[in-house]
């Protein structure tokens, strides 16, 4: 999954409705994945305020205090929510965490191979890159805030109809709160990519939302103050409406923030 990447930014910002929309075109050549994950699983745990393009740079003092590359078997610490054995793998793309991309939703209790581990006491700041090949096929793969399948938050890759909001293809932020999408904080930026990272950022009570086309220059896409209590940090991969597609995840990292 590592390789050179040759990119080009293009920030449009376009003023609408007292928001601002940020397009991010990007030109590079990803490793996507061919095939949908087979798995022989190695065995785990399985229980259960205002958009910006701003480039960041990250100067906060971290600790990183856990990160898994996804090589060969999953890190001890990860929990399977609704495990799926058979459409997750390690070995399809070694090096990447391969999940087929299923239909089922966080919220309707239905989505399958939720990837989590316990969520850091304090400020945090966790991270991934992923690739998805599917551009119109209704999805959603990212990163995860959770407390319960009523209360969490989504970030990620995601194609939604561009109606009401949505945008098509792009960077999308959803907060559910009792089993509903708050709309306040709902963000649908255009992105036309298949790789992108991500980074959540948790410091006192504000959550930061970050995306970068090549892990090097990341640009701030909302801020918003965070209602619930976070009890799990994560990967999902799911509501998509036609046949599985797969992601592929490089790396999830977890850092400790003062």
């Amino acid at each position: 999954m590592k390789q050179s990447i040759l990119f080009s930014l293009v920030l449009l910002l376009i003023s609408g409705c007292g928001t601002s929309n940020v397009e991010i075109k990007v030109t590079e050549t990803p490793a996507i994945p061919t095939s949908l994950a087979t798995n022989t699983p190695f065995p785990t745990e399985t229980p259960f305020p205002l958009p910006s393009s701003t480039q960041l740079a990250t100067l906060e003092p971290e600790q990183i205090i856990f990160q898994d590359n996804f090589n060969a078997a999953l890190n001890t610490g990860w929990q399977w929510l609704n495990e799926d054995s058979a459409n997750w793998s390690l070995q399809n793309t070694p090096g990447s965490l391969q999940i087929n991309v299923g239909e089922g939703y966080l919220n309707l209790g239905n989505a399958s191979n939720i990837l989590l581990i316990p969520a850091p006491e304090g400020n945090f700041e966790i991270e991934t890159r992923l690739t998805f090949a599917e551009r119109s096929t209704p999805h959603i793969t990212g990163l995860l805030l959770y407390e319960s399948g009523e209360n969490f938050i989504q970030v990620g890759h995601a194609y939604c109809k561009p109606v009401n909001g949505c945008v098509g293809t792009g960077i999308y932020f959803e907060e559910y709160s009792q089993g509903k999408l708050l709309q306040e904080s709902y963000l649908a930026q255009k992105y036309n990519q298949e790789s992108v990272s991500l980074r959540l950022i948790y410091r006192d009570g504000v959550l930061t939302f970050l995306s970068s086309p090549n892990g090097l220059a990341w640009y701030r896409i909302s801020e918003s103050n965070v209602k619930f209590n976070i009890l799990h940090v994560g990967l999902i991969a799911g509501q998509n409406s036609k046949d599985p597609s797969p992601v592929l995840f490089d790396y999830f990292k977890v850092k400790a923030l003062k």
